[in-house]
């Protein structure tokens, strides 16, 4: 929230340390740089997605065909191990 100039934090968001906080600044940027984005809410989700256009076009097994995929991405700062597949 602002007013006046001044942004106003939660008094209960955990401040977190100088190294972190330059940590998820470079994370954003390259976000933003690559195109890749978080598709939920959901805070146990650990995948991002990054939409990418193909050099030449590809055509599907069911016949159809594009230039556009759709790639996957697993978190790795997630505390917890990754699922098995």
């Amino acid at each position: 929230m602002m007013s006046g100039g001044l942004t106003y934090r939660p008094a209960n968001r955990r401040k977190r340390p100088l190294w972190a906080e330059f940590i998820f600044a470079l994370d954003r940027w390259l976000r933003r740089r690559q195109g890749v984005f978080e598709y939920t809410h959901d805070p146990e989700c650990i995948f991002r997605i990054q939409l990418q256009r193909l050099r030449s076009e590809v055509v599907l097994s069911d016949g159809t065909f594009g230039r556009m995929t759709k790639r996957l991405t697993y978190i790795s700062g997630m505390s917890r191990s990754p699922p098995y597949l």
